[in-house]
């Protein structure tokens, strides 16, 4: 009966070790605003997405009718980084 009870605590003490440890690389990466961060710099995320919206953009001036020089300065690399930002701290402040 011993040896069984060793074993149940030997086992249950290696499963909440490997717990300890999934815990500590998820918050030091997944949940950590300067890794999303820094990850998202590394990817070129910023000049992806104004790519995207630019294309996006020139879509619809057709439709509308407007000038192509309307759509310049609207969005920069910039303001995307930024409003990024302000979504992954609010994300992080709500729900972390």
């Amino acid at each position: 009966m011993k040896t069984i009870i060793n074993y149940l605590l030997s086992i249950i003490l290696a499963i909440m070790f490997i717990v300890l440890i999934i815990v500590n690389l998820v918050s030091s990466t997944i949940l950590n605003e300067k890794y999303i961060l820094n990850e998202l710099e590394k990817s070129d995320y910023y000049s992806k997405i104004l790519e995207l919206a630019n294309s996006n953009f020139e879509k619809y001036i057709y439709q509308s009718g407007l000038d192509e020089k309307v759509l310049v300065g609207i969005v920069s690399k910039e303001k995307i980084k930024k409003d990024t930002e302000i979504i992954i701290e609010n994300i992080n402040d709500r729900y972390i």
